[in-house]
């Protein structure tokens, strides 16, 4: 049977997760596993995140899901579909107490793993690896701290933008339309999580409490999102302040305890709102 321009458009309708998927993980790989395959085995890994070609390669890459999310939109739904979801990035002032929540709850909940190992395990409280530490060491405490929101907003501007238009702006309402909120969140965390799998081995990070820690924080993340009724920028704030939190708070190569205690506030979400909303209000869909 021979498929004719209309006919795969309609496949393509039909079939849009799917489709985003395939083209996200083709788009960004191209750049992501190139970068993988020259600087896995890097005996110091300041010399991979400081390197030209590597931030180049990422970034180009992690432009995937927004990228494809837009183009997507615009070709099966049109112009008015492509600025509906633009819009959803506009802040909102009843969504106030919700920005806050986004830009908080991370950070908490890795200073709180951070404290559980400080008094279980004897560690420094802030590790002498983490970015926190080499900011404390060049600006004083009081300034490290200070800066950190300036680092926030900085990060809205990267990664959270490259991403969300196709995590939660695209991929996660159509999901949400065949199954429960919290089925959709553990099936985008791990789709997630597998996608940043190239810059995982090149960073030589253990690849199981990380991806752990994305699934949980994508659980998180939908409820926050429902219960913003879809707004992107409540996104951009929590992408944002996990970057911050992953990439400051804690040391490079972090073990288990920050997934589980993102894992143990997936447990409270899921047992005062259920699984099928994971929120207070119904769940977004497209």
């Amino acid at each position: 049977m021979r498929y004719t321009g209309g006919g795969m458009m309609e496949w393509a309708r039909s079939h849009q997760t799917t489709v985003f998927l395939a083209l996200t993980f083709v788009f960004t790989w191209a750049f992501w596993v190139p970068s993988a395959v020259m600087f896995t085995g890097v005996a110091d890994p300041d010399a991979v995140i400081t390197s030209p070609l590597f931030v180049a390669l990422q970034t180009l890459g992690a432009a995937g899901p927004s990228i494809v999310a837009v183009g997507l939109t615009r070709t099966l739904h049109g112009k008015a579909a492509l600025r509906a979801l633009l819009k959803r990035f506009r802040p909102a002032r009843h969504l106030v107490g919700w920005y806050g929540v986004a830009a908080a709850l991370a950070p908490a909940l890795t200073l709180l793993a951070m404290a559980i190992e400080s008094l279980a395990f004897g560690k420094p409280f802030v590790s002498p690896e983490s970015g926190l530490a080499e900011m404390a060491a060049e600006m004083g405490w009081f300034g490290a701290v200070a800066v950190l929101p300036v680092v926030l907003a900085s990060q809205l501007f990267s990664s959270p933008l490259l991403e969300e238009a196709g995590w939660r702006g695209f991929a996660l309402p159509r999901m949400q339309a065949h199954t429960s909120a919290l089925t959709a969140s553990l099936a985008l965390g791990v789709i997630w999580g597998l996608w940043h799998l190239p810059l995982v081995v090149a960073y030589g990070d253990p690849f199981a409490p990380y991806l752990a820690g994305i699934v949980a924080y994508t659980v998180l993340m939908t409820w926050v999102f429902n219960s913003g009724s879809g707004n992107l920028f409540l996104m951009l704030l929590f992408h944002a302040s996990l970057n911050v939190s992953l990439n400051i708070l804690l040391p490079l190569r972090s073990g288990w305890t920050p997934a589980l205690v993102a894992g143990s506030a997936v447990l409270v979400v899921v047992f005062l709102f259920g699984r099928k909303n994971l929120s207070g209000r119904e769940r977004y869909v497209e």
